[in-house]
């Protein structure tokens, strides 16, 4: 799929993704009213990248709405700590603060994880009947995090030449072509870890709606090492061609097979299968 094609799917796959994340799973009138904010400023904000003055209200730039997503996210950060709050309740303020954050381009990683750290110890504290959907998300959202801070790493024409194999990687950008590679190398390997080494796939099971957006986000995850993979193994201009180790090979290509298996699998249970194979990939 032409790079250009894969990005607006990608946005439109958000899109639906955020629209599931909106959903509450706690309870409270500033829990509503927080989520209703968000909800107004992330789709003010995906106006205003399309250049739709319509819905952009007040807002006379990307950088004035980001601002504001952080507000909400510090407020609902704030929340979280409140006396009375439930767990159910702390939980998904948390989990609120910490997509909006990323949707307000929040750079303190320390900020997000302290977050992310504080909704899993929460998870973890929850009797086995009762882990909530934002436990999942606490798994799943910083690694679509990590992924959208990576670039690619060469404009979309040449990006698309090179994994047409169109052309070779200029020799002065083979370490970029490396980086890019190894880049989202680390990325796979936090799904897997994810997957195999957490309580994400019990948690999926008890979610179906959600593991369906959660297969296609990482189909994007795949597209992307597959397209690293071929540039990193492309022939250098000058050289002879990439330089990957073979473990590196091995384990895009057993991590692929472990996501195009995944988004075939229909059940709502997951098979154990899943996340033996996905430390069997880990192990490579």
């Amino acid at each position: 799929m032409p790079i250009y094609r894969r990005e607006l799917l990608t946005k439109s796959i958000l899109l639906m993704f955020i629209s599931l994340l909106l959903i509450s799973c706690g309870s409270g009138p500033k829990l509503a009213r927080l989520q209703t904010d968000f909800e107004l400023l992330y789709l003010q904000h995906l106006d205003m990248k399309a250049k739709n003055k319509k819905f952009s209200g007040k807002w006379y730039s990307e950088e004035d709405l980001e601002t504001a997503l952080r507000g909400v996210s510090l407020e609902a950060r704030e929340a979280a700590e409140g006396q009375e709050v439930k767990p159910a309740t702390r939980i998904a303020f948390l989990r609120l603060a910490m997509i909006a954050a990323w949707q307000g381009k929040e750079q303190n990683q320390d900020y997000i994880k302290g977050i992310v750290s504080k909704g899993k110890n929460l998870c973890n504290q929850l009797k086995p009947s009762e882990p909530t959907r934002d436990c999942a998300l606490f798994i799943i959202i910083p690694v679509s995090i990590k992924s959208s801070n990576i670039p690619d790493p060469f404009p979309g024409q040449q990006m698309e030449s090179l994994v047409a194999g169109a052309m070779k990687v200029p020799k002065k950008e083979a370490d970029k072509a490396n980086h890019y590679f190894m880049s989202m190398k680390k990325i796979l390997t936090d799904v897997l870890v994810g997957f195999g080494k957490t309580e994400l796939p019990d948690y999926l099971s008890r979610h179906s709606n959600l593991l369906g957006y959660y297969k296609d986000e990482i189909k994007n995850y795949q597209a992307r090492i597959g397209d690293a993979m071929i540039i990193a193994t492309s022939q250098i201009e000058d050289m002879p061609g990439g330089n990957l180790s073979q473990d590196d090979i091995k384990f895009s290509e057993c991590a692929q097979r472990w996501i195009r298996e995944l988004r075939k699998d229909v059940s709502l249970k997951l098979p154990k299968k899943f996340k033996q194979q996905a430390l069997a990939c880990l192990s490579l």
